[in-house]
């Protein structure tokens, strides 16, 4: 799902620590000592952890993996260190007193759905991005020729956001389009007659006034009626 302007922001200084700017030689994912102050951490839920548990993202603080990330799995009733969803459901369902087999069972099928929704996913993505563009973030890519480009989807409509330099602007100009997106689809939402306006004029102005430098592109998707004529 797309991330919250709230996350963002509260991720912003840790990805401009994880994702260097110039070398493609630096090694990636590796939290320094200033970084590591800010866990353990909640982390997202993976699908199918069942309900009333909740994980957390650690870091090893020495050794080999000194810097590196990892998630756990922690229980309402004690359980800390649970490395898999598949073992979290069935220690669930011990104590619920559920038969873990059947749990289990339930949990592949939920996952073979969720599979072929993410492969329809990846494969638009796929379809999506450019030769010489490297993920960083759901919608935000990393260009080869340098800079950055975000694109935001709402209500077949995308805007492409060009001229950041840097990953800190980056961000800084995903929130600002995070905070359009939220308001224009409220804004469509509430609307009772007409077809609604993806973007507006006024939408437009404050999404450039928050981010000067920001350079956007609007695409729109529709559907051609051939039966009517239109």
């Amino acid at each position: 799902g797309a991330m919250s302007t709230e996350v963002l922001r509260a991720l912003k200084a840790l990805l401009c620590k994880l994702v260097p700017e110039r070398s493609e030689r630096e090694e990636v994912g590796r939290v320094d000592e200033e970084g590591m102050k800010a866990f353990p951490m909640p982390a997202k839920k993976p699908p199918g952890l069942p309900e009333g548990w909740v994980a957390e993202r650690r870091v090893y603080k020495d050794g080999k993996h000194k810097g590196l990330t990892y998630v756990r799995l922690m229980s309402p009733w004690g359980h800390k260190h649970v490395q898999t969803v598949s073992e979290a459901v069935r220690l669930d369902a011990r104590r619920r007193d559920y038969d873990p087999e059947e749990a289990l069972a339930a949990l592949r099928a939920s996952a073979a759905d969720r599979t072929a929704e993410l492969e329809q996913i990846r494969a638009r993505k796929k379809a999506e991005a450019q030769p010489g563009m490297t993920p960083v973030q759901p919608g935000l890519y990393r260009m080869k020729r340098g800079g950055y480009e975000l694109r935001a989807h709402y209500n077949n409509f995308t805007i492409v956001i060009r001229g950041a330099r840097t990953l800190e602007q980056a961000l800084d100009f995903h929130i600002a389009a995070s905070e359009h997106k939220s308001r224009a689809k409220a804004r469509m939402a509430a609307q009772a007659y007409g077809v609604p306006m993806p973007v507006t004029r006024e939408e437009v102005r404050r999404l450039i006034e928050a981010e000067p430098d920001m350079e956007c592109c609007f695409r729109c998707a529709f559907v051609m009626d051939k039966d009517a004529g239109k």
